[in-house]
């Protein structure tokens, strides 16, 4: 059954939801702070992006917190959003200064819902952009359709207990590579063969993820992976 309100607002985001979204990020006993994002650091550098973009991007020492920021339409992908993103990813791969990227949807509700009806087929991946530097995807609430381009090109994936995963499309069908994008491709694969949506424990099993936390810890647990990642071995 799709949730009245999501069905609601993807309608004014020009989402076709026929083929039904589960309903997300209400009713999980959120008491702390909805992760939007990340704070303003002292040491950022690149452009400063107003509240209001559908995009925030935020450069903190060597990691580039990339914010989908339009909440009110489940973080669907607009013209403009796509060509943010791609925008970004150019502009991260040529920073020297960035080694790491992380990726999150604002809000509790979704993570992304994948393309609005006017924005034309296209990929939005940081791989399809030329960008290859390490990539956590911080998924809270429902991703669906084209969002899992981002999980399919992720290195980690942290999710939070609300989150929801429905009708996987990618855009890439090329054999995977080894390792942990193999295994998550196999998952949205798997996924694909469901009627109903994928839980964040089930997403887990499936490999689709790497880590579950509560929706309070998500940021926190993000950085933390982060950190782990950037602390030399030994």
């Amino acid at each position: 059954m799709i949730d009245d309100k999501i069905r609601l607002t993807a309608a004014h985001a020009n989402v076709d939801l026929s083929a039904g979204l589960p309903a997300a990020g209400r009713g999980n006993g959120m008491n702390g702070p909805v992760p939007t994002g990340p704070t303003r650091s002292t040491q950022e550098s690149g452009p400063r992006t107003a509240a209001t973009s559908s995009v925030l991007y935020e450069k903190q020492q060597h990691v580039a917190w990339v914010t989908i920021n339009r909440r009110d339409a489940l973080n669907a992908i607009d013209l403009a959003t796509a060509e943010r993103l791609t925008h970004i990813w150019r502009q991260v791969g040529a920073d020297e200064g960035v080694h790491t990227v992380v990726l999150i949807g604002a809000g509790p509700e979704a993570f992304s819902i994948g393309f609005d009806r006017r924005t034309p087929a296209r990929l939005i991946g940081p791989k399809a952009c030329g960008l290859h530097k390490r990539l956590v995807v911080a998924v809270n609430g429902t991703v669906c359709r084209e969002g899992f381009q981002f999980l399919r090109d992720a290195d980690l994936v942290v999710c939070a207990d609300n989150a929801t995963f429905f009708e996987p499309r990618w855009g890439d069908t090329a054999d995977p590579g080894p390792g942990a994008e193999r295994e998550r491709v196999r998952g949205m694969r798997s996924a694909a063969t469901r009627r109903d949506p994928v839980t964040a424990s089930e997403a887990y099993s499936l490999g689709l993820v790497q880590e579950v936390v509560s929706l309070r810890r998500l940021r926190s647990a993000t950085e933390q992976v982060v950190e782990r990642m950037l602390t030399p071995p030994g």
